[in-house]
């Protein structure tokens, strides 16, 4: 069991370790490392491990019964990891004792009892484990990746090359990094953030940070005429980015505070003479680059 928040780099760790595993076993003639993804929360029961009518006696197999019969096949040259990733719970996951204990063995509903081979591990990447059986638990290896073990900072700085690589613009390179540094770069905003506002859906940084590179990169590509002849567009698409992008779920009285916290940044970049309990969420940038209500 892999767990750990969304965004602390789960699956970036089993991509790499089977690419690597994969090319140190090309060398011997080996097998091709691969993973079978499912989500187990998405489907109910029945369509996870097969039915069989009641009346017909007919069968129907799951979906995770076909992959596991696929995978547990000596013939079938590829070292695959079976992957739920979701939530565990016991709703689903009771089924798999059996596959978990000693016998590594799948038993359907039609009596088909299928033993896990060799080139096959089972795996789960869950966010937690809050609603997990201690009989379940017991049964796996866990390792555990923190949120602050990547933390936020090399989605930033991971997007600027990319960014600067893909526009070669040193001017543009040198704007968006003086504004990350002004922002974001010493932790202080999202000490605020966490600390003094209270989102109504909460969720990681990375995930928020993601957000809002998403949205300030796309408001700065529909503006490249725009911000080649004024330089000072360039905040006022961030500090609104920022806003909805880290503000999005905050209620008015968050919302405000928000708005404070980043006039305090730059009031020379927010929209002004705004009417008592407005702030930057009542405005707009035009295509001319001035606020709007």
């Amino acid at each position: 069991m892999l767990v750990g928040t969304a965004g602390s780099g789960k699956t970036t760790i089993f991509k790499l370790l089977a690419e690597a595993e994969t090319n140190l076993d090309a060398d011997k003639g080996g097998f091709r490392w691969d993973r079978k993804v499912m989500n187990p929360k998405a489907i109910t029961s029945p369509q996870m491990y097969g039915n069989k009518d009641e009346i017909s006696q007919e069968y129907t197999p799951g979906i995770f019964s076909t992959l596991w019969k696929k995978c547990n096949n000596r013939q079938y040259k590829v070292m695959s990891w079976l992957t739920c990733d979701g939530p565990v719970d016991a709703i689903w996951i009771e089924n798999l004792n059996t596959v978990l204990d000693d016998n590594k063995l799948l038993t359907l509903a039609n009596g088909e009892r299928i033993p896990m081979t060799d080139n096959c591990k089972m795996v789960f990447e869950v966010e937690n484990l809050n609603n997990a059986s201690p009989a379940t638990v017991s049964r796996a290896g866990i390792v555990f990746v923190s949120e602050s073990d990547l933390s936020w900072e090399p989605y930033i700085e991971t997007w600027l090359k990319l960014r600067n690589d893909e526009r070669k613009n040193p001017k543009e390179f040198a704007k968006l990094r003086q504004l990350y540094e002004k922002y974001l770069k010493d932790g202080a905003f999202f000490s605020f953030l966490n600390e003094t506002l209270n989102p109504t859906m909460k969720g990681p940084d990375c995930l928020r940070v993601k957000n809002f590179i998403d949205l300030f990169t796309i408001l700065m590509n529909k503006n490249l005429d725009l911000l080649n002849d004024d330089e000072s567009f360039y905040e006022k698409i961030w500090v609104f980015a920022m806003a909805w992008a880290f503000g999005g779920t905050l209620e008015p009285g968050d919302r405000l505070k928000l708005n404070n916290y980043l006039e305090k940044k730059s009031a020379a970049s927010m929209p002004k003479n705004l009417k008592p309990n407005e702030s930057i969420f009542e405005m707009t940038l035009s295509v001319a680059g001035k606020w709007e209500s």
